[in-house]
């Protein structure tokens, strides 16, 4: 299984009882290994960040990746000023490529020991373009420690600072609940960055983060999150303050790109049997879901084992819904969902015997000509290797086609979904004279005696000469409103006119392999 992508939502639910805290995350996949946490660190402990790219996750795509800088506090008196300035401690630098964003979820911890007058943190969100490195531009967050004193600046390229707002002033607070958004200009990139915040919490020592920074789509550019604290104190050239600065219980998380959102995930209590819950979703059609889950994060969710068999569910839009599914009794649970492509309804490469597969049936043979699987030879305008070795199906898979022809091969019947639809794919290599020589696809209603449903065909398909083309792939959408709840069976046929024996013994016939009905 391989992840490309993933979007958590992390609503509680907590039974009557108040003994089971249940979290929901998603994670939806489909390509590249790349994990649902792009790196995180629960309780980081004394000296800072700790930024850990979990395992699978060093070369995501879309191009994610990290950058870590590590330094350790450093006291820097600046004399009279009384003032020490913290070097950065982490910074995290996130390449991204496509129109995805991330979230920046976590608690961010300063205790001082030291009285202090002005104990301050910083969040520094900023974009950096690869070819105008060393130029940045973002929002400053900046929390004065000691009676929940909170401002946001918004920075500027190269720190100058494009807007700066106090929240509460310098010696006032903001109220808990208060959302703030500001836009970072950044034309020296083209975009801009956004940043949504809500202070949650208000105390003297901690702050809780919630941010998710959002960008216009453009390549090579960086997002980084660091870290900066200071402390004013009543001693100048004082530089052994006991100073911690602390980050725990952070992660970062992408968020999709518009169109790729991924499913919503709700699990409330079973009404009927305690201790379990119902979950829903909304799902795609052409999807298939993984019910996962672990009492902890931390392993990746593509390592958790299904839960309670539940594995492969086909996406019923516009919602999938699961009833009555235990809770497992722990403390604490976390549940996924694992979203891939479903797999082909139908699919056939050839390659199991040179023999037509099982259920395939031709209607040949016509005048020496009929369908037939193995390797391709003898024809030296024919292909030389089938798309997929070492076998395709084609018309005398072995010698050229003849004159006064017409022979069909019809596939097994495939059974779509109610109120499904379809894409058949397969790949192609044709070589006909160019005069009324030519291969056809149609789709065969399989409950009415074999008819073909009317508008359903690829009709003309002609290659004169065009063995040199090599093989390509060819699609015929069957909509929903066509084949949605039938039986149905595909059809390729070949005809061949009354043309004399030298002209056509120089054309090798039509040909196909690896095909596929995938449900959309």
């Amino acid at each position: 299984m391989s992840i490309r992508k993933t979007s958590h939502t992390l609503p509680k639910f907590t039974n009557r009882a108040g003994h089971l805290a249940i979290w929901s995350l998603i994670a939806f996949t489909t390509c590249v290994s790349a994990d649902e946490v792009l790196f995180g660190s629960d309780n980081a402990g004394y000296g800072g960040f700790t930024a850990e790219v979990a395992p699978g996750n060093s070369t995501p795509i879309p191009a994610w990746s990290l950058t870590t800088t590590a330094a350790r506090m450093a006291n820097e008196p600046t004399g009279d000023s009384g003032q020490v300035n913290s070097s950065l401690l982490k910074e995290f630098v996130l390449s991204r490529a496509d129109g995805s964003s991330c979230t920046i979820t976590g608690v961010l911890d300063i205790v001082s020991t030291y009285p202090a007058d002005n104990n301050r943190f910083g969040i520094s969100i900023f974009a950096t373009s690869g070819d105008l490195a060393g130029i940045d531009s973002g929002l400053s967050l900046q929390h004065n420690v000691g009676n929940g004193q909170f401002r946001i600046l918004n920075g500027g390229v190269n720190g100058t600072s494009l807007v700066a707002v106090t929240y509460g002033g310098l010696n006032g607070a903001s109220a808990i609940g208060t959302t703030f958004t500001y836009r970072a200009d950044l034309t020296f990139v083209g975009t801009d960055i956004e940043i949504d915040f809500t202070l949650t919490d208000q105390n003297d020592f901690s702050q809780l983060i919630e941010a998710t920074v959002a960008a216009d789509s453009f390549p090579g550019t960086y997002f980084g999150f660091g870290t900066r604290g200071r402390v004013r104190y009543s001693t100048p050239g004082t530089n052994d303050i006991p100073f911690i600065y602390d980050a725990r219980s952070y992660s970062v998380v992408e968020v999709p790109a518009p169109g790729e959102a991924p499913p919503t995930l709700v699990i409330t209590p079973n009404t009927t049997t305690p201790g379990n819950y119902d979950f829903s979703w909304s799902s795609q059609a052409g999807k298939i879901y993984d019910l996962v889950s672990s009492t902890d994060l931390s392993t990746a969710i593509s390592t958790w084992p299904v839960w309670d068999g539940r594995t492969g569910l086909a996406g019923t839009p516009p919602e999938n819904l699961l009833a009555d599914v235990p809770g497992g009794g722990d403390q604490k649970r976390f549940f996924a969902l694992v979203v891939k492509d479903a797999p082909p309804l139908f699919s056939e490469n050839f390659d199991a015997a040179a023999a037509l597969p099982a259920g395939w049936t031709s209607s040949g043979p016509d005048n020496g000509t009929d369908w037939e699987v193995g390797v391709p030879s003898g024809v030296a305008s024919g292909p030389v290797t089938a798309f997929t070795e070492p076998n395709c199906a084609g018309t005398n898979i072995s010698d050229y086609y003849t004159a006064n022809v017409d022979v069909s091969l019809i596939s097994p019947v495939i059974s779509i979904p109610a109120d499904a639809g379809a894409t058949l794919v397969f790949r192609q290599l044709i070589d006909t004279d160019e005069a009324n020589d030519m291969g056809m696809v149609r789709i065969l209603d399989a409950d009415n005696a074999d008819a073909p449903i009317p508008g359903l065909d690829l009709i003309g398909i002609q290659g004169f000469g065009s063995q040199g083309d090599g093989w390509t792939e060819n699609t015929l959408a069957l909509p929903a409103l066509d084949v949605g709840g039938k039986n149905i069976k595909i059809e390729f046929n070949f005809a061949s006119d009354t043309g004399s024996t030298p002209d056509i013994d120089v054309f090798g016939g039509f040909y196909i392999d690896d095909v596929s009905v995938v449900l959309e």
